[in-house]
């Protein structure tokens, strides 16, 4: 049976092919027929690439070509969220690297942007599936994640960090990182916190060593507003997560400089310089942390000691009214003039 189907296969051109996926897309039973194959769509399709990768490698880059083609002329409503779901899953899996330009096109037009199944947005789920046939040399893709994606695209910040991330490209994704909180204009709403975990989750320390993440995070000066409810609660399930993840030591280091203070200096010191993290550029970055902080800590003291003494001699000042100087006698409690 197999043999006869991809005989019958290996004579579609493109227009056939598509005719066929409509067909199986709704429903029908197309000629060749795969029902006693699976009755499922998606294992269809899955079926159909495998058996003629395996037989006839030219009818499955038909195939494959045609069933993105026919994606874009699928109309974006929650009508056709679990077809379009299937297909943008189907090319995430198969890699069509021979058709990157057309899935390229597909994300260019963000058709999918308001569409949802569940928690995953479909236009998010194509730019990944997009990210792992990009070009790591030429990164087609990037000006258009970078500028015109930025106002447009649930995820911003999770898809520019995560495609410079898979790339190779670490340096380009702690600028852009850095870039995201330096923005006085982002909305930092419960989404977009939510971003914020999910970005440091899948990348940090999965592509970005932990202490490269963290000297960025120093020597660019990413300050984290956790007054802010939504942020605070972010960042903490992202130290929950280390703190389960990578050794315990480090995930205190990391929790005061995400906080900015030293409250895991002060709490658990101990852990912090006593256990061996095995990582020397660790180590050498919480001594220079803390030593800033101290400073910082030191000045502030300092600061607020001066201000405290000017506010005396200015309220000091205050009491001498019309040349007469009160002072106060502790004998009877009463104001007397000299």
């Amino acid at each position: 049976m197999t043999q006869q189907i991809i005989e019958s296969l290996s004579k579609f051109d493109d227009a056939t092919w598509i005719e066929y996926i409509i067909e199986l897309c709704n429903g029908t039973n197309p000629n060749p027929s795969l029902k006693p194959i699976s009755l499922m769509l998606n294992e269809q399709f899955f079926w159909l690439y495998n058996v003629l990768n395996r037989y006839d490698k030219k009818a499955k880059l038909i195939f494959t070509k045609s069933l993105i083609r026919f994606l874009r002329t699928i109309p974006s409503n929650s009508d056709n969220a679990d077809l379009i779901h299937t297909i943008i899953l189907f090319i995430h899996e198969t890699e069509p690297l021979e058709h990157r330009c057309l899935v390229e096109l597909l994300v260019r037009e963000g058709s999918f942007s308001n569409l949802w199944i569940g928690e995953t947005n479909l236009n998010l789920l194509l730019v990944k599936s997009y990210i792992y046939i990009e070009d790591p040399e030429n990164l087609y893709l990037e000006e258009f994640l970078t500028h015109s994606l930025l106002k447009t695209q649930p995820y911003y910040l999770y898809l520019i960090t995560y495609y410079y991330c898979y790339l190779g490209h670490k340096d380009k994704a702690l600028k852009s990182f850095a870039r995201f909180f330096s923005d006085s204009n982002i909305n930092l709403n419960n989404e977009c916190c939510d971003e914020v975990y999910y970005t440091l989750k899948e990348c940090v320390p999965d592509y970005i060593d932990i202490a490269v993440f963290v000297e960025s995070v120093i020597d660019k000066r990413i300050l984290f507003d956790i007054s802010n409810k939504n942020l605070e609660d972010s960042l903490q399930r992202y130290i929950d997560y280390l703190k389960e993840t990578i050794d315990l030591s480090v995930a205190y280091f990391v929790e005061d400089v995400l906080k900015g203070n030293l409250l895991n200096y002060e709490n658990h010191y101990f852990e912090i310089f006593n256990t061996l993290d095995g990582n020397d550029k660790i180590s050498n970055l919480k001594r220079r942390y803390y030593a800033e902080q101290e400073v910082i800590y030191r000045r502030t003291q300092e600061a607020q000691s001066i201000v405290s003494s000017s506010n005396l001699i200015t309220s000091a000042d205050k009491i001498v009214e019309n040349e007469t100087i009160y002072v106060r006698d502790f004998t009877d409690g009463d104001y007397l003039s000299n």
